[in-house]
């Protein structure tokens, strides 16, 4: 029978006991390192209201809201502005002081629906609608060109179209027909922009809606269009090297048309000298206007308080439109 010594001996006892004490040491000290390490690194949670502002930003319908309050708020602006710009001169004509606003909230009234309605369109209408609205649009804006004698004319400029029983600007409708034509097509091709031949369509299209408008001789509803058709083309993912070369082909035609007014050229010039213009010519708007600002201060004297600066206006419920505002909403509204 072999007998076996089950007593430690000294020296692996004292080994074992000083082991275990070391590795129990040293396993508080990485705790408290990892429960310092895990408290350093742990964020603070969002507040409810964070929360729910970013919720409510990352929802779906977020653009959708924003468009429609920005539509709202411009529309109720420019109905403002025309007010304000028209009060004095129709009570000069012996009619009441909503007359001259009267006609624009009635377009309002009949259009806004209509947006609403169109806004709730399946997309797949949407792109039906999308081509026979942009050659409509299209047609309209070579009606002054097929049809010289319908067209209106102010300044040298092409502002309308007179058809007896109703007056319309094609522009207005270009616009909208405009953005939804771009909207399919840059749809469709969205994955293929970065190719130039899927870019000629959307260029070549815009390029003749803008080239229509510029028949016109105006460049500012034109400028108009081009920003309509940069942001349509930076939403759908263009690539930004081609920007730069639209970018100067819009500066190019810009500069050629700044040369072809009467008193296009005159008025860019007076940037640089305004003391060289006539004050009752080409300094009459620009002088009204810094005498608006001048009168209405931040806060405005109110609408329908101002001087009776419309009435003398040349072009009392468009040109005057600004100044006045201004100088019955304040310059807080206007700036």
């Amino acid at each position: 029978m072999t007998v076996t010594d089950s007593r430690p001996r000294a020296g692996r006892g004292r080994l074992g006991s000083s082991s275990a004490r070391s590795t129990g040491a040293r396993r508080p000290a990485a705790a408290a390192r990892t429960g310092r390490s895990a408290r350093a690194t742990r964020t603070a949670p969002e507040s409810a209201t964070r929360t729910a502002i970013r919720t409510a930003w990352d929802s779906p319908v977020t653009s959708y809201y924003l468009i429609g309050s920005v539509s709202l708020v411009l529309v109720t602006l420019g109905l403002v502005f025309v007010l304000s710009s028209s009060t004095i001169t129709s009570l000069a004509s012996q009619a009441g002081p909503l007359s001259g606003v009267q006609s624009q909230a009635l377009y309002a009234a009949l259009f806004l629906p209509f947006a609403f309605g169109l806004s709730h369109l399946p997309l797949r209408v949407l792109r039906v609608l999308a081509w026979p609205a942009y050659l409509a649009a299209l047609g309209l804006q070579l009606l002054p060109i097929l049809a010289p004698g319908i067209a209106t004319t102010s300044g040298g400029n092409i502002t309308g179209i007179d058809l007896g029983v109703i007056y319309f600007q094609p522009a207005e409708f270009a616009k909208p027909a405009l953005a939804l034509w771009l909207g399919a097509v840059l749809a469709a091709k969205r994955h293929q922009l970065g190719q130039i031949r899927h870019i000629i369509l959307p260029a070549a299209g815009a390029g003749g809606m803008i080239a229509a408008q510029l028949y016109t001789h105006d460049l500012g509803t034109a400028l108009v269009l081009g920003a309509l058709v940069a942001g349509a083309l930076w939403v759908a993912g263009l690539p930004t090297r081609y920007f730069g070369a639209l970018g100067l082909a819009g500066v190019a035609v810009v500069a050629f048309m700044a040369t072809q007014g009467e008193t296009r050229m005159a008025r860019i010039m007076a940037l640089f000298s305004p003391d060289s213009l006539d004050d009752d010519g080409l300094a009459y708007q620009t002088g009204h206007a810094l005498q608006a600002l001048g009168t209405g201060g931040l806060s405005g004297v109110g609408l329908g308080g101002r001087a009776p600066s419309g009435s003398t206006s040349r072009r009392p419920t468009t040109t005057s439109s600004s100044p006045s505002s201004a100088r019955s909403s304040g310059c807080s509204a206007r700036c």
